[in-house]
């Protein structure tokens, strides 16, 4: 029996907050490679019924076309694009919330179309740059490389070291020499190695669907969209090991976040499932291991269902059937 991240379906994401110092290149008018990289990066900016007026960023993907993020659009009733001084009135032409992706339509946009990276470009080591806006009026670089490639809603999820800051969510993740790779699209904070993109076919694929014909709503809790994500992610048997190594590497950069010892928790309890499949007998340490996962998230975040529930399977699997059930009503 699968924990709370067995959920098989793609979702999306939200920006948290980054707390780490960062220091960053502005555009400036002499600098022609930063000219370059951030030309198709625009501000983006509006006003509705999730939360208070908002600023994000977004992509020039084809003529009038802006990329960005469905948590940047929301459901805004306002939304603007901007390019220095200039601003165009702008309307979603396409959305994928189950990629956080989304596409504007802006009439008159005289902003030229950033040139897409092939796909054999992505790879770990590559250095990469991030562009966007983080409460800003001009662009701001951060530079870095792309670290891993996760397998996420059949393709691959973009993860580097390149910073990203709130606001910069839906600008881009280009290559050295300015051909996109991404959609930035959300960091874990107190973090700088954990910065996640949307790969660019994600948005030619969204390009050929149609306008929704009626309104989709794109508001939802910040801690939801962020703990959906980590199903996907830690449900895809592809990510395996590689997943275990990044939990455990995430709990010990950030203790006291109870996502961190969730997903922590779930990568130990797949060690499990594949034990009980095959008939072994269940490691015991293992299973001391998982349920303690589950209990320091419990003890960090009282009310995170789903560690109640993770917990409730990892009892379950001792045997320790009442315990379990307790757990399962608290995470009900």
């Amino acid at each position: 029996m699968l924990g709370w991240f067995g959920m098989n379906k793609c979702l999306g994401w939200v920006l948290a907050v980054l707390t780490v110092s960062v220091t960053v290149l502005a555009q400036t008018p002499g600098n022609v490679a930063s000219f370059a990289l951030t030309r198709s990066v625009v501000r983006v900016t509006g006003g509705g019924s999730c939360d208070a007026p908002r600023q994000g960023s977004g992509v020039v993907v084809a003529p009038g076309l802006v990329a960005t993020n469905a948590h940047v659009a929301g459901e805004s009733i306002a939304l603007i694009v901007w390019k220095d001084d200039r601003s165009w009135p702008a309307q979603i032409e396409a959305v994928a919330p189950e990629m956080d992706l989304c596409l504007l339509r802006v009439p008159g946009l005289t902003v030229p179309e950033a040139e897409v990276a092939a796909p054999e470009q992505l790879m770990p080591g590559l250095e990469v740059i991030s562009v966007g806006y983080p409460g800003t009026k001009t662009p701001v670089i951060q530079a870095g490389r792309l670290t891993f490639l996760w397998s996420y809603c059949g393709s691959k999820l973009i993860q580097s070291d390149a910073l990203t800051q709130k606001g910069s969510s839906g600008g881009g993740l280009f290559s050295k020499d300015g051909r996109l790779l991404g959609i930035t699209t959300f960091v874990f904070h107190s973090s700088g190695f954990m910065n996640f993109s949307i790969p660019a076919a994600w948005v030619k694929s969204l390009i050929q669907r149609p306008r929704p014909e009626a309104p989709i709503a794109l508001c939802r809790p910040m801690d939801a969209i962020l703990r959906d994500f980590l199903g996907e992610m830690s449900e895809d048997p592809a990510n395996g090991e590689n997943w275990e190594g990044f939990t455990r590497s995430w709990v010990k950069d950030n203790p006291k976040d109870p996502n961190a010892w969730t997903a922590l928790g779930y990568a130990l309890h797949r060690k499990l499932e594949t034990q009980a499949t095959a008939n072994t007998v269940l490691n015991s340490q293992l299973l001391e291991e998982t349920a303690a996962a589950a209990t320091k998230a419990i003890q960090l975040d009282a009310n995170h269902a789903r560690a109640w529930n993770n917990l409730g399977v990892t009892l379950g699997l001792e045997n320790r059937y009442e315990e379990a059930q307790r757990a399962y009503q608290k995470a009900i």
